[in-house]
């Protein structure tokens, strides 16, 4: 797990990390945000144990809203804004753009935030 330069994020957060996170720097979280890299069970398909898991990439210059869910093989590109209870399922490789819904996607682009 990598975190970068001013990493803030509100209470009750959860992060699961088993195969790997990196988070950018200037990241800004929400209440209630989880990052899980793994299913943490096992599947068992035809008597051989399958676990799903995948690294998480979080861009720089991220807002993170609350009760946001990012999950394995997600990818956040940079100056991002996360949208109210979004789950982050998939890779957006692109930059300042607004994603948000479950499963998240892509509802706004040519954006940029500050405090």
């Amino acid at each position: 797990m990598c975190i970068g330069n001013n990493f803030w994020i509100n209470k009750n957060c959860h992060i699961s990390c088993d195969a790997g996170i990196i988070i950018g720097d200037d990241f800004l979280g929400g209440w209630e945000v989880e990052f899980a890299d793994s299913d943490a069970h096992y599947i068992i398909i035809n008597k051989i144990k399958k676990i799903k898991q995948g690294c998480i990439e979080v861009g720089n210059h991220v807002w993170c809203a609350s009760h946001v869910s990012i999950h394995k093989g997600a990818t956040i590109g940079n100056d991002t804004i996360i949208g109210v209870r979004s789950l982050v399922l998939n890779k957006f490789d692109v930059n300042n753009v607004i994603i948000a819904g479950s499963p998240a996607k892509i509802v706004r682009n040519h954006i940029d935030w500050e405090l």
